[in-house]
């Protein structure tokens, strides 16, 4: 699991990839503080939603990225993943903003909430996560917000300071996610090259 977990959930981590997309899927938009956000591209159980005219492929400032963990079933396995993609953001320099744990609810298992900030060169980015059981398998929900050019740190702190806690409750309140099944559908796919990803 932790060899997977390096691969495919590592925040503003700029890295060449070949990855796929798969423009025949039917699946549905999502809706997220008041803006619709479309279906871009997967990457096996990676899937990322740009609003509006965004591109994955080009500077894009607002995502949201649904991962799924077909290993990853039990709660105490959803405690597992939480702690162990918490560690690895540590591990490449993100700089965690809070911790927070969705008690269980009824049959809905304990979820576990994050907030983590990446900085690098003329980039910066804030998102945060969510880790779940959906459709009996573990999923985690990011959302993520970029600043491009000069003074990104003055930038993103007070992008932070304005929506930070607005998202965090978008995030926590998000429910009506594309079933996992709508991902595994057949289709033609096409390879991407160069592609720069986050989630």
């Amino acid at each position: 699991m932790i060899k997977k977990l390096l691969i495919s959930v590592a925040l503003c981590m700029l890295t060449s990839s070949v990855a796929w997309s798969n423009n025949d899927k039917d699946v549905a938009t999502v809706l997220f503080d008041s803006n619709e956000y479309f279906y871009r591209w997967s990457g096996e159980d990676l899937h990322e939603f740009t609003p509006g005219e965004q591109s994955v492929t080009s500077d894009w400032k607002d995502m949201l990225t649904i991962n799924h963990f077909a290993d990853v079933s039990a709660p105490e396995e959803l405690t597992i993943l939480a702690r162990d993609v918490l560690e690895n953001y540590k591990a490449n320099g993100g700089i965690v903003l809070g911790v927070d744990t969705l008690q269980q609810k009824g049959s809905q298992p304990a979820q576990y909430i994050m907030a983590v900030v990446f900085g690098a060169h003329e980039v910066a980015e804030y998102a945060v996560v969510r880790f779940q059981i959906q459709d009996g398998i573990g999923t985690s929900i990011t959302y993520a917000h970029r600043e491009y050019g000069e003074e990104v740190g003055e930038r993103i702190n007070s992008w932070m300071e304005a929506n930070g806690p607005r998202i965090r409750q978008e995030i926590t309140g998000l429910r009506d996610l594309p079933a996992y099944s709508e991902f595994r559908s057949e289709g033609k796919y096409e390879y991407l090259n160069e592609l720069q990803q986050s989630i």
